[in-house]
């Protein structure tokens, strides 16, 4: 990058994508970039092509659509298990838009039991919920959450005879599989 217009060009387009943040300096002749690397975003780089466009939409976009679930119970399907509240508290905490990133890690720290989140803050996209029950360091539930859909995979199930059990979230109760 001995080029000053190359190194200004190359700067450009990276910032322009959001991907890295830079700051080009001209030692001798030869361009030193430093800067920080961070995912992109497909969503606004796919409506946006120009890059005027993306610094000026970025700010402006919409924001993330919140996945929803099933939580309506349905008072003539009883077939399942009633959600508890916890599951209720998880399922309010993944819908509060405000939810920080700092929270993921432990949701409600001042509960008996633990639940991590995992996925996007940011996105609002989650792909996975973990539960401690008792806080000993054993993760006692795991849901996957796809899309709109949860399951719920209960490896010791008390209830089951300590095997594995799998619920899904339908009509607002735990279906066993």
């Amino acid at each position: 990058m001995t080029n000053r217009g190359q190194a200004i060009r190359l700067g450009t387009a990276w910032r322009s994508k959001g991907t890295l943040l830079v700051a080009f300096a001209l030692v001798g002749g030869v361009g030193i970039g430093v800067g920080r690397w961070s995912r992109r975003i497909p969503e606004v780089e796919a409506k946006t092509s120009s890059p005027a466009l993306s610094a000026a939409a970025a700010p402006n976009a919409a924001s993330p659509a919140v996945q929803h679930f099933d939580l309506a119970e349905d008072p003539s399907f009883q077939a399942g298990v009633p959600l508890r509240p916890m599951d209720k508290d998880i399922f309010a905490a993944l819908a509060d838009e405000r939810l920080e990133r700092t929270r993921l890690l432990d949701l409600f720290p001042d509960r008996p039991y633990k639940a991590r989140i995992v996925g996007s803050v940011a996105e609002h996209r989650f792909g996975g919920v973990l539960v401690d029950m008792d806080r000993d360091g054993k993760w006692d539930e795991r849901w996957t959450l796809k899309g709109n859909e949860v399951i719920r995979l209960v490896p010791d199930d008390p209830t089951g005879g300590g095997t594995e059990i799998k619920y899904t979230l339908a009509h607002g109760r735990w279906q066993v599989h």
